[in-house]
């Protein structure tokens, strides 16, 4: 259950204010290259393959503006990418969080 521990670290904290979810139409059979070269790309703290509007969502941080657009344009170079499609985040309004689930799952556990 547990997956792991350690310090929870601000992006905002290391200069990276900047929050975004850049979602990625990846061409046919290239999925796991275009997420491999993900890793690659600093910037990139999460990313997700989907179904619906696109392949792949991605959790983006950035200095500023600029900055973001700077690694959208570096994500669209990359091979097997078709398009991208980008949501600022404005405030954060519920944190990650999963107590609340495990106490939802325990006061349900032994009920038929």
């Amino acid at each position: 259950v547990i997956t792991g521990t350690g310090p929870a670290l601000s992006p905002a904290a290391l200069g990276h204010p900047v929050l975004a979810f850049v979602h990625l139409e990846v061409t046919q059979g290239h999925l796991d290259e275009v997420g491999d070269a993900l890793a690659a790309v600093p910037e990139i703290i999460e990313a997700f393959s989907t179904t619906g509007g696109g392949d792949l969502l991605t959790r983006v941080v950035a200095r500023d503006n600029g900055h973001l657009e700077d690694v959208i344009q570096q994500l669209i170079q990359l091979p097997g990418v078709v398009r991208t499609r980008t949501e600022v985040a404005l405030r954060e309004r519920v944190a990650y969080r999963v107590l609340p689930l495990v106490e939802a799952v325990g006061r349900t556990a032994g009920t038929p």
